[in-house]
């Protein structure tokens, strides 16, 4: 092979090896667990398509339901209310979708809230958010927790960093959206 062959081919591998290195078709579920419940993902592979799964953790009751707002590939992180009323999925970083990011629902499985990048981020954050060949970076991890998010119980809400460190709370009541400085 010639010299100059080799050098492309070299520059093409080093150029390609970000897009290689990301293309993510997995699915993974964080749960949530409290006293009481616990809550979490299940992937279906063979419907593609996910279900979530609320255990009473005092009786062993369990409850299960589709997530139609849930896409494939996705890596969820579950919040879960200290009486069990409402959980929230939060879908950080999977695809390039920005919409049914940050979902909410009552203990029966039915959707109380969506609310997708347009809602939580500011337009200057808006500008600021990457795309690899398949995740979308719009948040920054919480170091402690090591997720992309903690529940505050006095609140009862969820707190997120957005990718400006800005924090978010998010209300599990009804999805309102308050901005806090850091």
């Amino acid at each position: 092979m010639k010299p100059y062959k080799i050098f492309y081919l070299l520059a093409f591998l080093l150029a390609a090896a970000p897009v290689f290195a990301d293309s993510c078709e997995g699915t993974s579920s964080v749960a949530a667990t409290n006293q009481h419940y616990k809550v979490y993902g299940e992937a279906d592979k063979e419907a593609n398509k996910w279900n979530y799964v609320l255990v009473d953790l005092q009786t062993g009751e369990k409850r299960t339901g589709p997530f139609p707002k849930i896409r494939w590939h996705a890596h969820l992180y579950f919040f879960i209310s200290q009486d069990g009323k409402r959980f929230a999925v939060l879908d950080a970083s999977a695809g390039h979708h920005s919409d049914d990011r940050f979902m909410i629902y009552d203990s029966a499985g039915k959707l109380v809230v969506s609310l997708g990048m347009n809602d939580i981020l500011t337009k200057d954050e808006l500008s600021k958010v990457s795309y690899s060949i398949s995740h979308v970076d719009w948040l920054k991890p919480d170091p402690v927790a090591k997720s992309w998010g903690k529940y505050l119980a006095e609140d009862n809400a969820v707190s997120l960093t957005t990718i400006a460190d800005r924090e978010v709370v998010i209300a599990l009541t009804d999805g309102q959206v308050i901005a806090k400085d850091k």
